[in-house]
C-alpha cells in the first residue's frame, strides 16, 4: 500500500513538472524580411532601436521587414513583448520599430470531445473554442537619406 502512495506521488509531482515546463513561453520573436536583398545595418544595442507605438518616425525611413511575436493572452505583458521585439530588431539590425496592431487567434486550445449525435464509441479533435493567443507585429524599418 506504501508503495502505491509513494508511486501516486511520484506521478503526481512529474505530472505537475511536465506541466510547468510546457507552460513555459520562449521569447522567441521573428524576422521576415520585405525585401532579401536588402541591406540591413550591423547589429546594435537594443537601447539604440527606437519604439513608435502612437506616431510615425519623424524622419524619412524604409520598412524592409515585418518582426512577430507570438504569446498567450493570460501572460500578455505588452512592455516585454515590446522589449523583445526590439531585442530582435537589434539583432537584424533595424534602426526603429512601428508597432502594428496586435492580432488575437485560437492557439492551442484544442481538445478531444464526445462525439456529436450520440455517438459514445468514438471522439473527435474539436477545434473550436475562443482567441487565446496574441500576435503582435511591428515594422521594422532603417533611416533613409
Amino acid at each position: 500500500m506504501e508503495k502505491r502512495i509513494k508511486r501516486a506521488v511520484l506521478a503526481a509531482a512529474l505530472g505537475a513538472a511536465a506541466l510547468l515546463l510546457c507552460a513555459c513561453e520562449s521569447a522567441n520573436a521573428s524576422f521576415w524580411p520585405l525585401d532579401k536583398n536588402a541591406s540591413l545595418g550591423a547589429p546594435k544595442d537594443p537601447s539604440a532601436v527606437e519604439i513608435f507605438i502612437t506616431k510615425k518616425p519623424p524622419y524619412p525611413y524604409k520598412e524592409v521587414g515585418i518582426i512577430t511575436y507570438e504569446t498567450f493572452s493570460a501572460y500578455n505583458d505588452e512592455a516585454s513583448v515590446y522589449q523583445i521585439m526590439r531585442e530582435r530588431a537589434a539583432k537584424s539590425g533595424v534602426d526603429a520599430i512601428i508597432i502594428l496592431n496586435p492580432q488575437e487567434f485560437a492557439g492551442f486550445n484544442t481538445f478531444y470531445s464526445p462525439y456529436p449525435r450520440g455517438r459514445r464509441d468514438r471522439y473527435y479533435y474539436d477545434r473550436r473554442g475562443i482567441p487565446d493567443m496574441f500576435r503582435y507585429r511591428a515594422a521594422a524599418i532603417v533611416k533613409t537619406k
